[in-house]
């Protein structure tokens, strides 16, 4: 029988099966899952019937995210076995997948930079890893621009009109007061004023994992994945590139998925 593997994230849900790759971006407001944690089982039933192609399959091999308790997925799991017809579930967690999906073969330091969660991991080959979720992703960080550029510079600005527009971009904005339409330029310091918390946060949990670097002596690579991975200035601000060299590996938002059908 045919195994089918899923990354369930809270921006896009990825399948790869015997009808290769595919992705869905649920529509709903309110997404199925939610900072790593599936809130909307009815709508999880349904987005993966929608994606997946239900029929007798032996397993599913489906993306835990780090610092996810077994407990509180359980149902989920079940979940996500009924509905594409698998007899059984393998889970793996998610900083593991995508050190195996690189090719790599050492323990690598992994920062996942995701639409909600942010994680810092360190994850070996065999499947052991050590890490932690931060409750903040992509999403957030453009939310409190979008509050930052409204209170200091007294414009207003859109989701969509920071998706690639960051530091020295220009986006259109309305002026807050009047209204009007103009073009404004992103300056570094709008961008440290609100990643400068997140990025103590991040570059914390990467030092505590070296010093820790569990199992083993040598040095861990250090990998980059997820959507925000893709842009670079949000990269440069949250990570140490004077003393780390970190790779982003292509199509970082789909190394995860890869990961699971690696040996």
């Amino acid at each position: 029988m045919s195994s089918v593997r899923l990354d369930l994230g809270s921006a896009v849900l990825r399948v790869a099966d015997e009808r290769g790759l595919r992705s869905h971006r649920p529509v709903r407001a309110a997404p199925p899952i939610h900072r790593g944690r599936v809130v909307d089982e009815t709508e999880l039933m349904a987005s993966l019937a929608r994606l997946v192609h239900r029929a007798p399959r032996g397993r599913v091999v489906l993306a835990v995210p780090a610092g996810a308790p077994r407990d509180g997925w359980e149902e989920s799991i079940e979940t996500t076995r009924a509905a594409v017809g698998a007899r059984g579930v393998q889970t793996v967690p998610a900083p593991v997948a995508a050190v195996r999906g690189t090719g790599w073969a050492r323990a690598g330091i992994v920062v996942d930079l995701g639409a909600e969660l942010t994680e810092v991991s360190w994850a070996e080959l065999n499947g052991f890893y050590v890490g932690a979720s931060l409750p903040w992703g992509v999403r957030d960080v453009r939310a409190a621009l979008i509050a930052h550029l409204l209170e200091h510079r007294r414009v207003m600005v859109t989701d969509d009109d920071l998706r690639d527009g960051w530091t020295d971009g220009v986006v259109v904005a309305r002026g807050a007061e009047d209204g009007s339409r103009r073009r404004i330029r992103l300056h570094p310091d709008d961008l440290d004023a609100v990643l400068g918390p997140r990025a103590e946060e991040v570059r914390g949990l990467v030092a505590f994992l070296e010093r820790l670097r569990p199992g083993t002596e040598a040095p861990p690579a250090h990998l980059v994945v997820g959507g925000g991975a893709l842009l670079g200035d949000l990269r440069r601000r949250l990570l140490d590139h004077r003393t780390q060299q970190w790779v982003v590996p292509p199509d970082p938002a789909g190394r995860v998925l890869a990961g699971l059908g690696a040996r």
